[in-house]
């Protein structure tokens, strides 16, 4: 490849666009390297009504609430039922 841009644009050229195209990659990918670190915590809880507000305190950051579906009732309270039908 290098020899085909250097037969059109010349060596100088062709010297040229190998330099700026491995500088481009080595800080492109120094750049994305720097971004990809990050840290994820996950509540599970919701006891205490305190901890999302101390969160956006001090990270100064959101805290997502998501809803699920009201948890099973446990397994013995299940089985007691069937056995009075």
């Amino acid at each position: 490849m290098p020899c085909g841009i250097s037969l059109v644009f010349g060596l100088r050229a062709a010297i040229y666009s190998i330099i700026y195209t491995v500088f481009c990659a080595l800080f492109i990918d120094r750049g994305h390297q720097q971004n990809i670190t990050e840290q994820v915590l996950i509540f599970t809880k919701d006891e205490d009504p305190e901890l999302p507000r101390n969160i956006m305190a001090r990270l100064g950051r959101g805290v997502p609430y998501w809803e699920g579906p009201p948890p099973a009732p446990p397994a013995a309270a299940q089985g007691s039922e069937t056995a009075t039908r």
